[in-house]
């Protein structure tokens, strides 16, 4: 079977969609012509984009989209539940994906913000060797937040 995008090569992959309307349309592309999509398919009976599509073809080199996994401390955090917080974020980063960490201030708590900054330092501190963060920790309204990426082991690339 031919591509049915180019009609040149042999269609190798074969993506399956649902529309806007629950009608289910069937391709089948060459490799060359799976990479090059980037839009989903139009829906055939009206002019609105698809949605709900479900694409069964994964590209490589394509973000997933997803936001970063976010963990919340506040100023009255225990030892024992900043060393939990701290095993979940080393696990996210262990994973491979982002980490947002949050410290939240509640009402008179917003005059010693200097405690928030000193806790998401020790949490940067702890968290290292597993990731860095991408920005130094800014006051955003009622929040002290910074992102910690992942740290690429040696010899990844």
């Amino acid at each position: 079977m031919l591509c049915q995008k180019c009609g040149l090569q042999e269609a190798t992959v074969h993506l399956s969609t649902v529309l806007f309307k629950k009608k289910k349309v069937e391709e089948h592309l060459c490799a060359a012509c799976a990479a090059a999509r980037t839009t989903p398919p139009r829906s055939h009976s009206s002019k609105h984009l698809v949605r709900g599509a479900i694409p069964l073809l994964r590209l490589p080199g394509r973000s997933s989209g997803k936001p970063a996994k976010e963990i919340e401390f506040s100023a009255r955090i225990d030892a024992s539940e900043y060393q939990t917080k701290i095993r979940r974020a080393g696990k996210i980063l262990g994973c491979g994906e982002n980490v947002k960490l949050f410290f939240k201030f509640r009402g008179r708590e917003m005059a010693h913000t200097a405690i928030g900054f000193e806790v998401i330092k020790r949490v940067i501190a702890d968290l290292a060797e597993l990731g860095q963060a991408s920005n130094e920790p800014k006051l955003i309204g009622r929040n002290v937040s910074v992102t910690i990426t992942p740290v690429l082991p040696k010899g990844s690339f």
